[in-house]
C-alpha cells in the first residue's frame, strides 16, 4: 500500500490536457491524501482532494466557474457530491455525479448541475458567429458521454440581464430573403475564433423559458446597427452540434421592442415595436417568421 500527499499542487499543470475538451484557464491548488493499494495492473484508489481558489472556463460558452470544494476519488471514479461552484458574480450552483473510468481507460462522465441565476454564457461575435451574448439562467444542466462524444442538455429559465444575439447578416445580404428586399455590396466579415475548438463530437440541446427581462436581438447588419431589439416571453428550444448545425424552435411574444432601420448609413429610422407581436422559429434560425407592427417615432 502507498499514499500520496498533495500539498498546494498547482492545477494549471493540467490545463493543456483539458484544452482539447474546450476547457481552459484551469488554476488553483489541490490538497489531500490519496491511498493506493492492489496490483500495478489493477490498483485500488481511494481519497479526497480539496480544491482551493480553483477556476476554469468552458470555452464554447465562455462559462467561468470558481470553486473551493472536495472531489472524492474512488476505485473507478472521481465523484462530486453537492460540489459547490459560483460564477463571477457570486451566484451559486451545485454539481453531482462523476467522471468514471476502467483502470484509467474508457473515460466517461455523467454530471448534473443545478444553477441559480448563473452566468452560463458570455460570448461575443468573435467567439461564435451563429449566436452570442450574455445569458443568466436558473435550472438544471446535464453532461453525459465520453470525452470524444458527449451531450449537454439544459432546461432553464432566463434571468434579468440576459441578452441573446442572433446574427442574420448572411440572410440580410442574400437575394431571396423574407426580411428585406434590397442587397448591399459585399464586405469582409469579422473573423471568428473557432480554431481552438476540439475535434470531439457533441450535441447541445436547450429548453429555455424566456422571461420579459431577457433581451433578444436579431442583427441584420452590425456595421450600420440595423437590428431588432425586443423583450418578450415564450419557450425556445435550441439545438447545436459539433458540425455547427444550429436549429431553433418556439415562439417569443413581444412585450416591448424597437427596430433601427438603416440603409448604407444614409437612412436611419427607429421604429417602436408595440406589445403583442411574435417571432417564431420552426427549425432554421434564419427563417424565423416575424409577425410585428412597427411605429415610426
Amino acid at each position: 500500500d502507498a499514499s500520496i500527499m498533495l500539498k498546494n499542487l498547482k492545477l494549471d499543470i493540467f490545463d493543456k490536457y483539458l484544452n482539447a475538451y474546450e476547457i481552459s484557464g484551469l488554476k488553483g491548488d489541490a490538497n489531500g491524501t490519496v491511498m493506493i493499494s492492489g496490483s500495478i495492473k489493477q490498483p485500488k484508489i481511494d481519497g479526497v482532494v480539496n480544491l482551493k481558489q480553483t477556476e476554469f472556463v468552458y470555452d464554447y460558452l465562455k462559462l467561468k466557474a470558481l470553486t473551493e470544494d472536495k472531489v472524492y476519488i474512488g476505485n473507478d471514479r472521481f465523484y462530486f457530491d453537492n460540489f459547490k461552484v459560483v460564477d463571477e458574480n457570486g451566484n451559486r450552483g451545485t454539481i453531482n455525479g462523476g467522471i468514471y473510468h476502467d483502470n484509467f481507460k474508457n473515460f466517461r462522465f455523467g454530471l448534473l448541475a443545478n444553477l441559480n441565476d448563473f452566468k452560463v454564457m458570455n460570448t461575443k461575435l468573435i467567439d461564435n458567429n451563429l449566436f452570442y451574448g450574455t445569458v443568466y439562467a436558473s435550472g438544471g444542466l446535464t453532461v453525459e458521454g465520453t470525452p470524444g462524444n458527449f451531450s449537454i442538455y439544459a432546461g432553464a429559465t432566463t434571468e434579468a440581464g440576459s441578452k441573446f444575439v442572433l446574427p442574420m447578416e448572411d440572410t440580410y445580404h442574400a437575394k431571396n430573403t423574407n426580411f428585406i428586399t434590397f442587397a448591399t455590396a459585399d464586405e469582409q466579415e469579422p473573423e471568428t475564433n473557432d480554431s481552438k475548438y476540439s475535434t470531439s463530437k457533441y450535441t447541445i440541446k436547450l429548453d429555455i423559458d424566456v422571461k420579459p427581462d431577457a433581451e433578444v436581438q436579431i442583427v441584420f447588419d452590425p456595421r450600420t446597427g440595423d437590428r431588432i431589439k425586443a423583450n418578450g416571453e415564450g419557450m425556445l428550444k435550441i439545438e447545436y452540434n459539433s458540425d455547427e448545425e444550429l436549429y431553433m424552435y418556439g415562439e417569443i411574444e413581444i412585450a416591448k421592442g424597437d427596430y433601427l432601420f438603416t440603409l448604407e448609413n444614409i437612412i436611419n429610422k427607429r421604429f417602436t415595436i408595440p406589445a403583442g407581436g411574435t417571432i417564431t422559429w420552426n427549425g432554421n434560425p434564419y427563417e424565423g417568421k416575424l409577425n410585428l407592427d412597427a411605429v415610426y417615432t
